[in-house]
């Protein structure tokens, strides 16, 4: 068995890793954080502190940066279109939120381009040719 470190109170092991996962548990043994050989799932992520609020999520496929999501810029998207699928109409949010969302409610159902405000209205930003 490998050596275990321990910081913040998550511990882990740097033993002998099968098949390319790895797996981090709380004090109640709930999954922090698992990999598998394609694939990384984390339970809650928080993306800097009150103190140093430079934490960013990054998607990056050999050294090019995709996507990028921080507190300073919001969400990033180089050279990626933003995709929105679904058919439904969200629930109303919170106070001062909207929600953009597609559905087939045009013509012959073709899609629509929506937006929802915190007051449940909706108004169509654009409808499929």
């Amino acid at each position: 068995m490998g050596r275990v470190y321990t910081t913040t109170g998550i511990s882990f092991n740097t033993g002998t890793v099968t098949s390319g996962t790895v797996q981090v548990t709380d004090g109640e043994g709930g999954t922090v954080l698992r990999t598998g050989l394609s694939i990384v799932e984390v339970k809650s992520l928080n993306i800097g502190t009150p103190e140093n609020t430079s934490g960013a999520l990054q998607v990056i496929d050999s050294g090019n940066i995709y996507a990028r999501l921080n507190v300073d810029d919001g969400l990033f998207l180089h050279n990626k279109p933003l995709r929105i699928a679904g058919n439904t109409v969200p629930a109303v949010g919170t106070a001062n939120s909207v929600a953009i969302y597609v559905d087939a409610g045009g013509a012959a159902g073709a899609n629509r381009l929506l937006v929802r405000f915190d007051n449940g209205s909706s108004v169509v930003l654009a409808t499929e040719p």
